[in-house]
């Protein structure tokens, strides 16, 4: 079960450093400026905005310069208190498990130490489209 110790303690036993992190958003940013080089990327970003407007559905995955600077050590710890709990993960495992029983047992115990349940709202999802373009697609 080697390979579930260490994907539990990535999970349960994470670890931020800053260092680490300065050096990720150097290379995201790097990825961001080459997307907003290339046409086809940028009208992507340009498009999911206008179609899902200024909420977590129309903004691009990699984010934006200003969000990619804010991520720092703290804020990840932050974000996985928040969101790494019992109630919003799904462990799968797939192939011939002989011992069931001992693997869910097992699950259960290198898992304990999170949290029970999340307490973040997710955000609503608003009907695609503006409003204005509605009228253009009944037409």
């Amino acid at each position: 079960m080697t390979g579930l110790d260490v994907l539990a303690d990535m999970i349960v036993n994470a670890t931020f450093p800053q260092v680490e992190v300065e050096k990720e958003s150097d290379v995201i940013l790097q990825e961001l400026r080459m997307y907003q080089d290339q046409p086809r990327h940028r009208m992507s970003m340009n498009a999911n905005t206008w179609y899902y407007g200024d909420n977590p559905y129309g903004r691009p995955i990699i984010g934006s310069e200003q969000t990619i600077k804010a991520v720092s050590s703290t804020s990840l710890h932050t974000h996985q208190k928040a969101l790494y709990t019992k109630d919003n993960l799904l462990v799968v495992i797939a192939g011939n498990i002989e011992k069931p029983d001992e693997m869910l047992a097992f699950l259960a115990k290198e898992f304990a130490p999170l949290p029970e349940k999340t307490h973040l709202i997710k955000p609503v999802f608003h009907e695609p489209k503006p409003p204005h373009q509605h009228a253009k697609l009944s037409q």
